[in-house]
């Protein structure tokens, strides 16, 4: 009967650990993000801000939506109007419109 009990605490601990986990997952300083395991290609050719440095991986926002995003070749400073290149696999490639 005691074991039942543990393995049943362990059961509801896990869950809420799981529970937890998730919300920090989906909120990140009061702001909603993206679930999502694979960019969508509509983002391609889409122009957004790098809301901090990107050096290569930073954050940034394309339709309002907080996007991780990486810059194909130099660094690209935060405030900076980008542009999506490329998506591969989970990555989310993009370059300065500040380029000539």
């Amino acid at each position: 009967m005691e074991n039942n009990l543990d393995l049943r605490l362990i059961i509801v601990g896990l869950i809420i650990a799981g529970i937890l986990c998730w919300r920090l997952v989906l909120r990140s300083n009061g702001k909603t993000w993206r679930a999502v395991d694979m960019p969508s290609t509509d983002l391609l050719g889409k122009t957004g801000i790098a809301k901090s440095m990107l050096r290569p991986g930073g954050i940034g926002y394309i339709d309002g939506d907080r996007l991780h995003m990486m810059s194909e070749g130099d660094a690209i400073q935060a405030g900076t109007p980008v542009k999506v290149i490329r998506i591969t696999g989970t990555t989310v490639i993009v370059k300065s419109l500040n380029e000539s």
